[in-house]
């Protein structure tokens, strides 16, 4: 067996490899940018080499650092993980010239399979269907409408257009040619014939060194959006037990053909008509391993490092058994075109449930950053049926925490309620086309029960000195010596209304509203994030962070970001453009205008005394002055509007 081990890689995939190590004995090296000094990965190996710099190109692509850190560490084996140099043949040669353990197929499989093109001619002469398509991106009107745009480098949607006609193709053509030449550094494209409602299936297969080749089920990944996966499931539920043996066999015969060793997957289209074609092949581990291993017990990264170290395949490959479903948790803002989101997770925390696992790549304090895929964990579930799997899943996202940075918790769920998803009615469109986001405004109940929350946390709130030590930490919750600050608590605008209820501390009146609840809120005292408190006898619980006038509140309906407005509004928020403005209590020195001068931006108007110094007011822009209010010798107040420049 490998003695220890360089995981050439980050996050939760990298966490999940050291995982593994771990049980079979196998010292563990992280490899680590500049911001990922701190990083999940980092702590969950046995050592940690700094690769210095930020972006992926200064670190985890670049393999002189990698192997530098592998010689360093004294590691006898590399694995990839996937992303990023997973699939360059470049780096499995540097690693074998090194005299190390490449955890992966040999490169001239990687070769082979690497390019889309190639791989679809070897497919052809391997006997496995292929969609129809042509290499030669002038022959769109051969092969028929609507088609799609690949690039032959390419994945992950990237370099994809789709043309429903003859007038579309020169600009898709060319913008699919400058991504793929962005991203992946060949603008060579190819084209398919698009195939409407199509299933993403595909088959996970091991090789070992001795020429065998097994096939362990299929994976229906067919819920994407941008032709990226959010969702997947093993087995598919729109594959028959006499599909799967042909696809199976498909997959297998694909393997072969590049004398396949390690964990591969083998990519196929399902059409409508059960007819199926080879998309493309994985020359790595997947994402969504996970849910195969669900289903058949098996660990692939415990049988890539002993495949890698030569050992032979078992002699029969394990019984399917139940379904499992994963869910991919983004840093993203559905609501915004999935727009990638950065920041710090100020709260993270997962449920324990039957046949949950979580691979996780951030915990509380871990920040998102710019550089990376803003993929943020998995959440795996098995259940003897593919229902109690989709139940489980809802429930294990209801109740996991991920504040601070907006994610596509509210997507997966609206994906997994809807009837067709139910139905296994979905398809690789299906996202796009009925516009399955989860965006919007949170339910009434569940906007109310965060608004209560922040309201509880206020009233919980210990007030701290400057060595963070609680001031009168014996005083009831909810004490106030004066009611004329905190009679309400202003939240987006809306004001929640409290008083102290009568016959004691520790007990309020409130009414919000904007939601309608109102009764008799009680409170306990909060744990960390976690917050309790009843309202007319209904306890409820939350988890709540502030972020200086965010509050993140996590409930089991819905996860809301609040805005506290400030107990002393801003009365510049609401003043018109080019106001001029007391930036503090002061008086007017002199005034340099007239009302109806023409000004130009910069030019000095309004000089102003307060604690013993001069503060000139200038012209926000060119332009009139009026609504002159500024008189020499008056007193102003801070925020007091003393003309516009308009």
């Amino acid at each position: 067996m490998i003695q220890k081990l360089l995981i050439a890689n980050r996050g939760e995939i990298a966490a999940r490899i050291a995982r593994t190590a771990r049980r079979l004995g196998v010292d563990t090296v992280a490899v680590y940018s500049d911001p990922d000094a701190e990083a999940v990965h980092v702590r969950a190996c046995d050592e940690a080499v700094a690769l210095r710099g930020a972006t992926a190109t200064e670190t985890y692509l670049n393999i002189p650092k990698l192997l530098d850190a592998a010689r360093r560490a004294g590691c006898d084996a590399v694995h990839p993980g996937y992303g990023f140099l997973s699939e360059r043949a470049e780096l499995a040669q540097a690693v074998i010239d090194a005299g190390l353990i490449w955890v992966g197929p040999r490169p001239e499989s990687i070769l082979a399979m690497g390019g889309k093109v190639n791989a679809r001619a070897r497919m052809i002469a391997a006997g496995v269907p292929v969609v129809p398509g042509s290499h030669d991106p002038n022959d769109a009107d051969r092969v028929g409408y609507p088609l799609m745009i690949k690039a032959d480098a390419g994945g992950g949607g990237r370099g994809m257009r789709l043309v429903h006609g003859p007038a579309e193709v020169p600009e898709a053509l060319a913008s699919a040619q400058r991504e793929a030449l962005g991203a992946f550094g060949s603008d060579r494209v190819f084209l398919e014939r698009f195939i409407a409602r199509g299933k993403h299936i595909e088959v996970q297969i091991l090789g070992d060194t001795f020429g065998r080749v097994i096939a362990l089920y299929e994976r229906d990944c067919s819920a994407q959006r941008r032709h990226q996966k959010v969702i997947e499931e093993a087995p598919s539920p729109s594959v028959s037990p006499a599909l799967r043996a042909q696809i199976e066999a498909a997959a297998v015969r694909a393997a072969e053909a590049v004398n396949y060793v390690g964990a591969g997957t083998v990519e196929l289209l399902l059409a409508e008509d059960g007819a199926f074609y080879f998309l493309e092949m994985n020359t790595r581990i997947q994402v969504e391993h996970p849910v195969t291993e669900a289903i058949t017990g098996w660990d692939l990264v415990e049988w890539q490092l002993r495949i890698a170290a030569g050992e032979p395949l078992p002699a029969e490959r394990p019984a399917l058994s139940g379904a499992a479903i994963e869910a991919r948790l983004y840093a993203e803002d559905p609501a915004a075109q999935g727009q990638p989101q950065a920041g710090t997770i100020l709260d993270w925390s997962v449920p324990t449930l039957e046949g949950l696992r979580i691979d996780a790549g951030v915990t509380t304090g871990s920040v998102v950053s710019v550089y990376y895929d803003p993929m943020l964990a998995k959440l795996i579930v098995w259940a003897p049926t593919r229902e109690e799997a989709r139940q489980r899943l809802i429930a294990a996202l209801r109740h996991t925490s991920c504040l601070g940075v907006r994610n596509n918790k509210a997507q997966l769920l609206a994906i997994l309620r809807h009837p067709d998803f139910v139905q296994a009615r979905h398809h690789t469109r299906w996202i796009e086309t009925e516009g399955v986001t989860g965006a919007g405004e949170p339910p009434a109940a569940a906007l109310g029960a965060a608004r209560l929350a922040a309201l509880a946390q206020t009233l919980t709130r210990p007030r701290r000195d400057e060595r963070g030590q609680a001031l009168l930490p014996k005083v009831a919750l909810g004490w106030r010596n004066s009611r004329a600050r905190d009679a309400e608590l202003s939240i987006d605008g809306q004001a929640v209304q409290w008083c102290p209820a009568a016959e004691g501390l520790g007990a309020f009146e409130v009414n919000d509203p904007l939601t309608g609840a109102s009764g008799r809120l009680t409170l306990e005292p909060p744990d960390g994030a976690a917050l309790a408190f009843r309202l007319d006898g209904h306890r409820r619980t939350a988890r709540i962070v502030r972020d200086q006038d965010r509050i993140w509140v996590h409930t089991a309906e819905a996860d809301v970001c609040l805005t506290l407005d400030p107990p002393f509004p801003d009365r510049r928020v609401s003043l018109p453009p080019g106001s001029l403005v007391a930036p503090m209590p002061g008086r007017v020195l002199r005034v340099e205008v007239a009302e109806g001068d023409a000004v130009v931006a910069g030019q000095a108007l309004i000089v102003l005394e307060a604690m013993k110094t001069e503060h000139t007011l200038r012209a926000p822009q060119d332009g009139v002055v009026g609504a002159l209010r500024a008189v020499a010798g008056a007193l102003v107040d801070a925020g007091e509007l003393l003309g516009v420049v308009g």
